[in-house]
């Protein structure tokens, strides 16, 4: 029976600790990426020259000074935050009233918030976006399984919007406490 050559023993310790730092990187990477974003920027970022607090385990993608999204690394839950110009003859009612007439049987308004945040008002309107997907086929019977997207849409009377998407669960969900509690925190240039 041959020896392993040293190379060989190299080689399998090698994989070995590439399998291990993948499936920790899998596991964990989320995580790791919100730590060391808060390593690196602290507990905030900056939207159109709105501070913005960034909750611990969540990090930052900046896609421009007016566009950043949110990430929470443990549950996939984001808030995309974009400031973009609006007509001079925007209003939130107009928006509301826009907003209620288009609203979809299969995307449901399940709840309306109107916010003060240093002196700019929000309108957000929660959705609960309804899908039905195919899960197995027994006996020539196709199941299906109910998921919730749900989501938050606000605009403000300002310049900056926002937008939580709640990733998928499997009941409808009615909690944002996290996304409400992050709006709250905007401090206006």
């Amino acid at each position: 029976m041959a020896r392993p050559t040293k190379v060989a023993i190299a080689v399998s310790c090698l994989l070995a600790t590439l399998a291990v730092v993948s499936s920790v990187m899998h596991i964990y990477g989320g995580q790791i990426r919100a730590v060391t974003w808060h390593v690196l920027h602290g507990d905030s970022a900056t939207v159109a020259g709105y501070r913005i607090r960034v909750p611990s385990g969540w990090f930052v993608e900046q896609h421009s000074p007016s566009d950043a999204h949110w990430w929470d690394s443990t549950t996939g839950d984001s808030i995309w935050f974009h400031s973009s110009p609006k007509s001079p003859h925007f209003t939130l009612g107009l928006w509301s009233q826009a907003e209620t007439r288009s609203a979809r049987p299969e995307s449901p308004v399940v709840g309306r918030r109107e916010l003060q945040v240093r002196g700019e008002s929000f309108l957000c309107f929660e959705h609960d976006y309804g899908l039905s997907l195919p899960t197995a086929q027994s006996g020539g019977i196709l199941k299906q399984a109910a998921l919730h997207l749900p989501s938050v849409d606000c605009k403000s009377s300002g310049a900056l919007d926002a937008m939580f998407f709640g990733g998928m669960h499997a009941a409808p969900r009615h909690g944002y406490q996290e996304f409400y509690s992050v709006l709250s925190s905007i401090q206006k240039p």
